[in-house]
Formats: structure tokens, C-alpha cells, sequence
């Protein structure tokens, strides 16, 4: 995974739609396992209410990436490793914050897509998610979608 020998990692899932619905979650959680004291950070984690259900409000999305950043920072300064940053990542940019916060801390960074043969199937990922991510919202991350 994202682990050398001599160092310390961040592994940065990337996919459409939500982590939920491509399969990066199993992929989180199977890296996790591999890992033993992995960390995961999602930001969907800030949307999580204390029932345990799933509330998105998109105008906290701003405050719930900070929230993220911040909870990475600190994994980070505590040692952490390896570190599973567990959002969907389809454009460089919504990586780059913990990229530059992984080098500043000698981390490797590694990036990971997983590897379900329906990851762009954009009519499956619909039916899969469970955040209820309306069909054309998905179609537009994957037009989005960086390699």
C-alpha cells in the first residue's frame, strides 16, 4: 500500500460519486486491515449524527472539509500511519491540501483507485449509493473525473 520501509504514509482513495457507492470504502476498510492502525478520514464523517445516521447539508461542506483537514493535521502530527484520507478525490485540487500537509510531515503519499470493474458505471453507482446521489450528479463527476 502506501507504506515504504523507511517512512510513514498517506493513502488518498480516489472515484466517482460518493465513497459509498465505488467501492473505496471497502477499499478503505481492506487497507485498514491490511494496516493494522490505519487511520481513516472521511469527510462524511461530519455529517454522521449521533443516532448514526447520514444527514449531508451542503452548505456545511466548506466547514466539514476544514474539519477533515484539521483531523488529518493532527493524525499527522501524532505519527499516525498509515493515514486513508476516505473522500471521493476526482480532481487534483480537492487532494491537494493533504498532499502538501503529508510533505510538510515526511509522509509518502500514495493515490488508489479501486479496482471494481463497475467504478464508472455511472447507472450502477446510482443504485449503490447510499447517500441517495441523484444519476446526473454522478455523470457529472465522472466528465470531472482526473486520472
Amino acid at each position: 500500500m502506501m507504506m515504504s520501509v523507511s517512512g510513514i504514509g498517506l493513502c488518498i482513495p480516489a472515484g466517482l460519486g460518493p465513497p459509498s457507492a465505488h467501492g473505496q470504502v471497502e477499499h478503505s476498510w481492506n487497507l485498514k486491515w491490511q494496516f493494522r492502525g490505519a487511520v481513516i478520514l472521511s469527510t462524511d464523517d461530519y455529517f454522521i449524527r449521533q443516532d448514526g445516521s447520514y444527514l449531508f447539508q451542503k452548505y456545511l461542506l466548506d466547514e466539514a472539509h476544514e474539519w477533515n483537514h484539521e483531523r488529518a493535521k493532527s493524525a499527522m502530527r501524532q505519527g499516525k500511519s498509515p493515514i486513508i484520507i476516505d473522500n471521493t478525490n476526482i480532481q487534483a485540487w480537492e487532494m491537494k491540501p493533504y498532499v502538501v500537509m503529508a510533505q510538510q510531515n515526511g509522509y509518502e503519499v500514495k493515490f488508489r483507485e479501486p479496482d471494481t470493474p463497475w467504478k464508472f458505471d455511472v447507472r450502477k453507482l446510482t443504485r449503490i449509493n447510499t447517500h441517495g446521489v441523484p444519476r446526473e450528479r454522478i455523470e457529472r463527476m465522472k466528465e470531472r473525473y482526473e486520472r
